[in-house]
């Protein structure tokens, strides 16, 4: 599967087998490190499994180049005719559809909601005096974020000694490079912003990130003392998301403190059998190599072969073939649509063509393509108005989407005789005529019997 759909469906199902595994078994099983990583590796394989689609050799079909039914076998290929012999074409990783538009639109926004944010951030930056302290540079005294970091960039209050337990947190920040994780994180979201999981992941990463810094400071400092500066340095956690305020996410901290995880890293070995299972369902694809008979020789002699043993039929046979001829000049009108897969108008989906369109002003005359008896005259939802004929108990053309039919069932008639006129009834969205050919009850290409124009 290649459309968008299956990438969106793809790559939430991947995402959430991995917030279930994260929630289930990773959360307390004893390394912050450890869940670092996986929080921020699993959406990014996600999105890369879910976008790439390593193709594996099947079993060769054999297919009739003159002769398609249709089968839900090839519904992910289309089919293109002409002079030469159908090809096989992907159908894209996009769609054309609303579907596209909106997942693009929610795209566009979250990057720009990202660049105005990191602006913001630049602006706080500046307007506040700053001082260089070895390789960080420390920005004093910016209200509802000090103290923070972001990058090598600090931000502390002018009364304060560059030391302390406080200033090892935000070391630990910088120096395990968290800020680099939340902008890794954002661009992922962007490609992922529509999945609410993403946002729940999100905010299980600030956590560790916090856990491990924290972790790392009251070794060195009373546990007690430590959560009192904790406490006397509360701010809004949701202030600027792309700083690590001190004193963000401080209930679930403070319970970390006291209520350390349980030893248990051997969970983290789980995660290796479900990226197999992933990797098993959703980046291979099976395809399949098409081989096309060359049967219009065959086809070519049967037809003399059935017109020397039948001699009285009553249609015409030029150079070994049925002479059939356009119902509507595709030269004088306008040929929009061929045999095979194509973008149905109206539904927007890949769908089989059973036949060939030509764009006609309403009342344009419509002619039997060969001569033979009317089956078929009548209305239906997706036709419209329509005729069938038959030619020799073996051949049908059907005309569709007509505005007045002329005939009725048991009528015999001539080549070049009218049937009815153009329309736009049925399922159509503007006036043309659908042809259609088929051979005891299978579609054929019609373009393969009609005279070839420019």
């Amino acid at each position: 599967m290649n459309s968008l759909l299956a990438f969106i469906w793809e790559s939430s199902v991947m995402l959430g087998l991995g917030t279930l595994m994260y929630f289930g078994f990773l959360k307390r099983s004893g390394s912050y490190q450890a869940n670092r990583f996986f929080l921020l590796l699993w959406p990014i394989l996600s999105v890369v499994m879910a976008a790439m689609h390593i193709k594996i050799l099947g079993a060769p079909i054999i297919m009739d180049a003159l002769v398609v039914t249709g089968s839900s076998t090839f519904s992910d290929v289309y089919f293109t005719y002409g002079d030469e012999k159908p090809t096989v074409s992907d159908s894209g990783f996009f769609t054309k559809s609303w579907l596209e538009y909106l997942f693009l639109l929610g795209m566009t926004l979250r990057f720009l909601w990202m660049l105005v944010r990191l602006g913001l951030l630049a602006k706080l930056i500046l307007i506040h005096p700053s001082i260089r302290h070895g390789r960080i540079w420390v920005v004093k005294d910016a209200e509802g974020v000090s103290p923070a970091s972001f990058g090598p960039v600090l931000f502390w209050k002018s009364d304060w000694e560059i030391e302390g337990p406080i200033f090892e947190h935000e070391k630990i920040h910088m120096r395990q490079y968290h800020s680099l994780d939340r902008i890794l994180f954002e661009l992922i979201l962007i490609v992922l912003w529509f999945n609410p999981l993403m946002y729940i992941l999100r905010r299980e990463l600030h956590d560790q990130h916090e856990f491990i810094a924290d972790a790392s400071v009251v070794k060195n400092y009373s546990v007690y003392t430590y959560a009192q500066l904790l406490l006397q340095n509360q701010q809004n956690p949701a202030s600027y998301q792309w700083v690590a305020p001190f004193s963000n996410h401080l209930k679930k901290r403070l319970k970390m403190l006291n209520h350390p995880t349980v030893n248990a890293k051997w969970r983290y070995l789980l995660v290796l059998p479900l990226f197999l299972v992933c990797c098993a369902f959703f980046p291979f694809e099976t395809y399949h190599e098409v081989h096309w008979l060359d049967t219009e020789p065959l086809i070519s002699e049967q037809l003399a072969a059935e017109t020397t043993l039948q001699p009285t039929t009553n249609l015409t046979v030029r150079n070994g073939q049925l002479n059939f001829i356009w119902p509507i000049s595709p030269i004088k009108y306008d040929y929009s649509s061929g045999f095979g897969m194509r973008v149905h108008p109206i539904t927007k989906k890949q769908q089989f063509h059973y036949g060939v369109d030509v764009k006609a002003p309403i009342g344009t005359p419509v002619l039997a393509s060969a001569t033979g008896k009317v089956i078929t005259s009548k209305y239906g939802d997706g036709y419209g108005h329509y005729i069938v004929v038959e030619h020799n108990n073996q051949y049908q053309t059907k005309y569709c989407h007509l505005d007045e039919r002329l005939v009725a069932i048991g009528d015999m008639v001539e080549q070049s005789s009218i049937l009815g006129t153009v329309g736009n009834s049925g399922k159509s969205i503007r006036p043309h005529l659908h042809f259609e050919m088929r051979k005891d009850g299978k579609p054929i290409n019609p373009e393969t019997f009609l005279p070839k124009f420019k």
